[in-house]
């Protein structure tokens, strides 16, 4: 039973308007003409580019922010763990340094995966849907949130392989078993680190390098947190 119906419909409505926010951006950059690849930003679309991914990924984050900008410790957004963020940003640095390129195209996707995609993503699935939903329970908010989560991102590959309905549907449903693990991975971070920008740093690490060093920066935090939980008896 549902200890307060506002903690179920309210994280869930957030969830289906960011996905009919996002594709909606998506469609309507196809249709257009003016979807902008990460291989393709350059100085004279930049601007655009930045307009394209604010209005799909960080302009529901930001009116959530203002909106409950008095209680943003309740979704993760404290400086708690501050050793452990210090430690993933110079990875996240290091990284940048050695793909070597410093012009726009290579200054843009630090940004794209550190603030869009990290932070855009983890506050809404993570910060502030499954923080909602977990005073109902943990469980049905580790599922929930990683639903949501999954279908999101599904949308992607469907638009722009223009793939019919039928085929997208299978396409997200069976993508939604890994999103819902993957994303009980950054709750497990977030929960043990008491903050939500260790998960955002993983989660931009990850997407940034698409390699080892995503793969093994994501296993030591893990281990790191399980064997900090186990010396304090969590």
């Amino acid at each position: 039973m549902l200890k307060d119906r506002k903690s179920l419909v309210i994280p869930m409505s957030v969830g289906i308007f960011q996905f009919a926010l996002l594709y909606l951006n998506i469609y309507l950059a196809i249709k257009n003409n003016i979807l902008i690849s990460q291989n393709s930003v350059a100085w004279n679309n930049i601007v655009m580019k930045f307009i394209e991914d604010y209005s799909a990924m960080l302009l529901l984050p930001t009116i959530l922010i203002i909106v409950n900008r008095k209680h943003l410790s309740d979704f993760g957004l404290c400086y708690k763990s501050k050793k452990e963020i210090f430690s993933l940003l110079v990875v996240m640095s290091v990284l940048f340094l050695l793909h070597n390129d410093f012009t726009i195209k290579g200054l843009y996707p630090m940004f794209f995966y550190l603030v869009v995609v990290g932070f855009g993503e983890e506050f809404i699935y993570r910060g502030f849907i499954y923080n909602r939903l977990k005073c109902n329970s943990k469980v049905m908010a580790i599922i929930l949130s990683g639903i949501l989560w999954g279908i999101t991102h599904a949308i992607m590959p469907s638009l722009l392989s223009n793939t019919d309905s039928y085929k997208s549907l299978l396409s997200m449903w069976s993508d939604i078993g890994g999103f819902i693990i993957m994303g009980w991975y950054f709750i497990y971070l977030q929960e043990k680190s008491k903050t939500l920008w260790i998960p955002i740093l993983v989660h931009a690490i990850l997407d940034y390098t698409v390699g080892p060093i995503g793969f093994l920066t994501a296993i030591g935090t893990l281990i790191y947190y399980l064997v900090k939980s186990k010396r304090q008896g969590l």
